[in-house]
């Protein structure tokens, strides 16, 4: 399931990566104004890409996908009945009317406004034409238990052309004696069963023509992700040509799309965050159930680390610096791993595949490189989260990340090892910024400062992250040593504190020759003024805490 394109330079994919995100996101740029309807009441034909006002009628032809809209209030000149074209009222509630998607509950309460025009003998393929009710509440005659009033939906699927009707697996004939029988089931049920499935499969075909482009890739990628892991009930992967996909391909077109934030948020509203973390559980026989209120039960087999980097990438991607996706890094998905049920979220799940390579004797390329898109979505999820934050010290996530660190740092993977360590040094600054916000308020009442602080530190400065920030000075890169002088300038009080003499004279002994080294480097044509002054003023800055001795 590898990629077999040659052009791999790491410029050329970015580049291909932002055309391809671009020519997705093209049909929400191009035309990008708002449709002003006739005042005459005739029909207005919507451009691609146009927007739609609340409170225009809103008319589509089936057969070209052509939108058309005209004021409410006035009536149709043309006369004309298209038994191809639906119409409905936008609402108030659309904001965005070419790209929105109406949860269950908003579709089933939009009013769909069809006049006479519309629902006469020419009717539209419309569920608004088919309701059974009248305004006292009683059904008419020809309605049935179900809600379809089967003679109105056969009355207007009649006006499809033939070569349509043909494609549809032909139209039954209305049984004899149909309309005026009491009993809309019985003997009529195969007609009804019929009526249902082509009424519904138009229903489908209409809800696709009227979804942006992005939002058919999301679900073709979601199908995949069906298909890859047996969803017994999948709802997309009919948009998938089960013969030609590739699920690490779809995954990082996946990760592109998730970059944009709407399509992140389509992606979750459309179901497809489950599915994506459970591709990072590797245990045969394993069983993910995206909703246990429902049991939408999905197995799941054991996945390479290429799928799993890429899963890691997606939803690093997905949650970084938004703050209104802060809750999906909690949101808990259940798995069966063959022996039991657990759940995982988009935190715990890269802690496990950090704990599974602590158990070996030493890191391959392929692991470090998983290690690294996991400490990228985990970063992603923490920064800028006190809820996934302090999720993550309910679950040992900084005791879990400091024994991988340890790792590292004893085979000497210092650029992997600085970003658990930048990470860490987020952590302790964010904690820092709260806390300067809580001082004077209701919260630092309830908990004293040092409290929270005590809470919040103290796991990112253990001895293991202490001296691991001191053992990248080891590295024989001089970007490697800033970053640990930036993390050490946050980190430094706290290891001080916890660590006590004994961390102190660690310190020193790696913080003093460099700093004899570094001025020595002072004058090098290789170095800069103003950086060696920067690298001097953070060294000064960690021995304000360990002390000169």
């Amino acid at each position: 399931m590898r990629r077999t394109i040659a052009y791999n330079h790491p410029l050329l994919l970015l580049l291909t990566g932002f055309l391809s995100l671009s020519i997705l996101l093209l049909p929400r740029l191009v035309h990008s104004k708002e449709v002003i309807p006739r005042e005459d009441g005739a029909w207005t034909r919507v451009e691609e890409g146009d927007t739609i006002p609340a409170g225009l009628h809103v008319r589509m032809d089936l057969e070209s996908g052509q939108k058309f809209v005209r004021i409410l209030s006035q009536e149709s000149e043309d006369g004309s009945a298209n038994a191809n074209a639906v119409s409905v009222v936008m609402s108030e509630e659309d904001p965005d009317r070419e790209g929105y998607h109406r949860s269950n509950e908003e579709e089933e309460q939009q009013e769909a406004v069809v006049d006479d025009e519309f629902c006469s003998d020419a009717s539209l393929e419309d569920a608004s034409c088919l309701d059974n009710n009248n305004d006292d509440g009683t059904n008419d005659d020809n309605s049935v238990e179900d809600g379809y009033d089967y003679v109105a939906m056969h009355k207007a699927l009649s006006h499809l052309p033939v070569n349509e009707k043909e494609r549809i697996g032909g139209l039954p004939d209305l049984p004899e004696g149909y309309e005026s029988s009491n009993d809309k089931h019985g003997d009529f049920a195969e007609f009804e069963h019929r009526m249902r499935e082509i009424w519904e499969s138009r229903q489908r075909e209409l809800e696709d023509a009227q979804m942006n482009d992005i939002t058919k890739e999301l679900m073709k990628h979601i199908g995949i992700l069906e298909i890859e892991l047996h969803v017994e009930d999948p709802k997309y992967s009919r948009q998938v040509n089960v013969d030609s996909f590739d699920l690490l391909d779809s995954l990082e077109n996946l990760e592109y799309l998730l970059s944009d934030v709407d399509a992140a948020r389509d992606f979750h509203t459309l179901g497809g965050w489950p599915l994506l973390i459970s591709l990072l559980i590797n245990d045969e026989s394993s069983v993910v159930n995206q909703n246990v209120t429902t049991e939408a039960i999905v197995s799941q087999g054991f996945f390479s680390d290429d799928i799993r980097m890429a899963a890691l990438w997606a939803i690093g991607t997905a949650v970084k610096n938004i703050e209104e996706f802060t809750d999906w890094s909690i949101e808990q998905v259940n798995i069966h791993t063959g022996r039991t049920w657990m759940n995982v979220t988009a935190l715990s799940a890269p802690l496990l595949i950090l704990q599974e390579h602590q158990k070996f004797e030493y890191l391959t390329p392929e692991i470090a490189k998983l290690q690294q898109k996991c400490i990228y979505a985990v970063g992603s999820s923490l920064r800028g989260n006190i809820k996934a934050q302090r999720y993550f010290l309910d679950i040992s996530g900084p005791t879990i990340l400091a024994n991988t660190l340890h790792d590292l740092v004893s085979e000497k993977k210092w650029k992997l090892a600085s970003k658990f360590i930048l990470l860490a040094s987020d952590m302790i600054q964010e904690t820092l910024d709260i806390r300067d916000e809580m001082s004077g308020t209701k919260a630092a009442n309830d908990v004293t400062i040092d409290e929270f602080s005590s809470t919040m530190i103290a796991p990112y400065t253990s001895s293991t992250w202490c001296d691991g920030a001191l053992s990248l000075l080891e590295s024989p890169k001089i970007d490697i040593k800033e970053k640990a002088l930036m993390a050490l300038g946050k980190m430094a009080p706290y290891c001080v504190r916890y660590g006590g003499n004994t961390w102190e004279n660690r310190a020193r002994q790696k913080i003093n020759p460099f700093i004899t080294s570094w001025k020595n480097d002072r004058g090098n044509t290789n170095i800069d003024e103003e950086w060696w002054s920067e690298i001097m003023h953070l060294l000064e800055e960690v021995v304000t805490f360990i002390g000169k001795k």
